[in-house]
């Protein structure tokens, strides 16, 4: 607290748990608006001009969420909690692209919509973290998480090895025009 706002009305919301409430609902329309998308996009339907205010709308509640708990404590004591930092980031991202689409006359950012749509989803497993019989699951998918970063740093590093070894043999020989490609896939 002592670099957090005090504010009463923001205190109690967060501390008796309805401001929790309030954000599962919201994660549950959310997720009920991205059905409903997905159905609109699977059926090659047109989604109304509304669903893009409300994904804005629900972006601009998450973010307000984020802010009130950053109001009655340090930012410190939040970001101390993964599941704080996962809720910081998705939230500031979704609203951030939030505005950027919805200002976007010429609709050249609509490829990015899977993206963040993919990113809306994941703010349920917020909701599934609370259930009890998901908490393991979610323990055991968050531990594997990070003991596989060094795996995934291996491969990573392997990929740009084979890579480069791969310019610097055959760098040059892959072209359309080349003779002795003549008749092969390439």
């Amino acid at each position: 607290r002592k670099f957090g706002l005090r504010l009463d009305v923001a205190s109690r919301l967060v501390h008796s748990g309805k401001l929790d409430h309030i954000v599962m609902a919201l994660i549950l329309a959310n997720a009920a608006l991205v059905l409903v998308e997905s159905y609109w996009e699977f059926t090659d339907q047109v989604s109304p001009p509304w669903v893009d205010v409300t994904e804005t709308i629900l972006s601009v509640l998450y973010v307000v969420d984020v802010l009130l708990r950053l109001s009655v404590t340090s930012f410190g004591t939040y970001w101390a909690s993964p599941g704080n930092r996962f809720d910081f980031v998705v939230s500031w991202v979704l609203f951030l692209a939030g505005f950027i689409t919805l200002f976007d006359a010429a609709n050249h950012l609509r490829w990015l919509m899977t993206y963040f749509t993919a990113l809306r989803m994941l703010r349920v497993f917020r909701l599934l973290r609370t259930v009890k019989r998901f908490h393991m699951l979610f323990s055991c998918l968050q531990n594997l998480w990070i003991i596989s970063g060094d795996l995934v740093l291996m491969l990573g590093v392997m990929m740009l090895a084979f890579g480069v070894l791969g310019c610097g043999l055959f760098g040059g020989c892959l072209y359309s025009e080349n003779p002795l490609l003549e008749g092969s896939d390439y």
